[in-house]
């Protein structure tokens, strides 16, 4: 039985959210004396960035058409050494698929993207500071295969 689409959006507009979302709690996370920017940025700032990634981006790409044989996708600022039985959403640099870990602050309120570089073992060899606007976003499903599938815009 096949399954009909019925929607569909960008994996950017999914993260565009996101960062819409943190910008706007920024003024409530102050007045509640929440610790937003980093690095004094702890806990509960963590909990709350984390659920709304969780809620806008990564279960979206979750119950996407296609994705339910991909391997586990990582969460939201979860620090890991090594990708190679992860699903991520990804920043796409040059060609590249980077694994996006956050989303931080320089100059204006969540305007960074901290990014994992890979080696060729799928290790991470190191952390890069990408400027949100020069990012394009996909969701990168592993497959237990090993192989991958790239993910623009995903469906329901």
């Amino acid at each position: 039985m096949s399954h009909a689409v019925t929607g569909s959006i960008p994996v950017h507009a999914l993260l565009t959210g996101v960062q819409r979302a943190f910008r706007a709690l920024v003024p409530i996370a102050v007045d509640l004396g929440v610790r937003w920017r980093e690095p004094e940025n702890y806990l509960d700032w963590d909990a709350v960035a984390s659920g709304i990634f969780e809620g806008f981006a990564l279960a979206a790409i979750r119950s996407s058409v296609g994705w339910t044989d991909c391997l586990p996708l990582i969460d939201y600022d979860r620090r890991v050494v090594d990708y190679g039985q992860l699903s991520y959403v990804a920043v796409e640099l040059q060609g590249n698929q980077f694994p996006l870990v956050c989303i931080e602050t320089t100059a204006d309120p969540f305007d960074m993207c901290l990014v994992a570089e890979l080696g060729a073992d799928l290790k991470v060899k190191g952390l890069l500071h990408v400027p949100f606007v020069e990012c394009r976003f996909a969701a990168l499903g592993r497959l237990p295969s090993g192989e991958t599938s790239l993910a623009y815009t995903i469906a329901w």
